[in-house]
């Protein structure tokens, strides 16, 4: 399973990696502009305080775009999904 931390960790190398596609800084504010939520949501995700649904894990995954990256967190969930 995993944890809040682990996804919150996957989550900004996401935003990372997007910052190297487009060449500037990917902030959490651009994030959740993109996937319209707030960015204070999306600060709560990246410290590990709660979990995103998966409906907003897909939508982080499609902004970022980086679906390789999130794989593995797709085979956990079905294998037992996600600790609270």
């Amino acid at each position: 399973m995993i944890s809040k931390e682990e996804l919150a960790k996957l989550i900004k190398e996401a935003r990372e990696m997007k910052s190297k596609a487009i060449g500037r800084r990917y902030t959490q504010k651009m994030l959740a502009d993109d996937i319209n939520k707030s960015q204070s949501y999306i600060g709560d995700i990246e410290s590990g305080r709660t979990y995103p649904t998966l409906v907003v894990l897909g939508d982080i995954v499609q902004a970022c775009g980086v679906p390789g990256l999130f794989s593995d967190i797709e085979k956990k969930i079905v294998e037992g999904g996600i600790t609270p």
